[in-house]
């Protein structure tokens, strides 16, 4: 029987194989929980890919860790889903003045904690590469046009500047990004849980990264696939043009 994300959990869990499906993956999730939990209690020497948790004060962990688990096991998070449910909102539509606050506080938030460093990745060699006005690399021809028509608006001529384009790009993308993730769960979700849960999945995942001032050529194609996956999902409930 197929099922929606604006069925409820409970009806969900009655069934035998969807019940064993969550319950196997929330143990899995737990136990990937308990590993960030004790690498960020403790700088372990192989902790590597683990250890996130522990750049955060005491505080900040024990309430991410909470807040996790919480979320994670099934029957807080159907309290939880019902206590959202129920709360009070005047309208449910995404309006142009509230989409465009969502785009500022995310890239205000972006560009508050961009990356300080770029040695992930090529970044400083993309940045010597916009600053000496190489020729366009042919295998991200649209991604290097679209950041050397920026650096020619604002005359750049230096690395400095070069990176300030990149930044400023890969935060303005995050924005978009958030705002795109936001009308996907409205489209998709019918209860205001269901549409929290379908969002947060979006913005919480690793590629987030890219938009804290990531210098390297992602930031556009990873806004662009959600945007076209989202134009994809409009048309299949004849929302929007194919042409879109």
């Amino acid at each position: 029987m197929h099922k929606t994300c604006s069925e409820s959990p409970a009806a969900t869990l009655n069934d035998k194989p969807e019940r064993r499906l969550v319950y196997t993956v929330t143990t899995g999730v737990v136990v990937l929980l308990v590993l960030h939990a004790l690498a960020g209690a403790a700088s372990f020497r192989y902790g590597w890919g683990f250890h996130a948790l522990y750049f955060f004060s005491g505080y900040v962990r024990a309430l991410i860790v909470i807040a996790a688990f919480l979320l994670v096991i099934p029957w807080k998070s159907k309290t939880i889903g019902r206590l959202v449910d129920r709360m009070h909102w005047r309208s449910t539509r995404l309006h142009y003045g509230m989409a465009a606050a969502l785009v500022l506080v995310s890239v205000v938030l972006f560009w508050v904690l961009r990356a300080k460093t770029h040695f992930l990745g090529d970044g400083y060699f993309v940045i010597r590469s916009l600053s000496q006005h190489s020729p366009v690399r042919l295998t991200e021809p649209l991604d290097d046009l679209v950041h050397k028509a920026l650096f020619w608006l604002v005359g750049g001529q230096t690395d400095q500047t070069a990176e300030t384009v990149y930044a400023l790009t890969s935060c303005v993308c995050g924005g978009l990004f958030v705002v795109v993730a936001a009308l996907f769960s409205r489209a998709v979700c019918a209860s205001l849980g269901a549409r929290m849960l379908f969002f947060l999945s979006l913005v919480t995942t690793g590629a987030m990264q890219l938009f804290f001032g990531y210098v390297e050529n992602y930031t556009l194609m990873h806004v662009g696939v959600l945007a076209y996956l989202y134009a994809c999902y409009c048309c299949t409930k004849r929302k929007c043009s194919i042409i879109i």
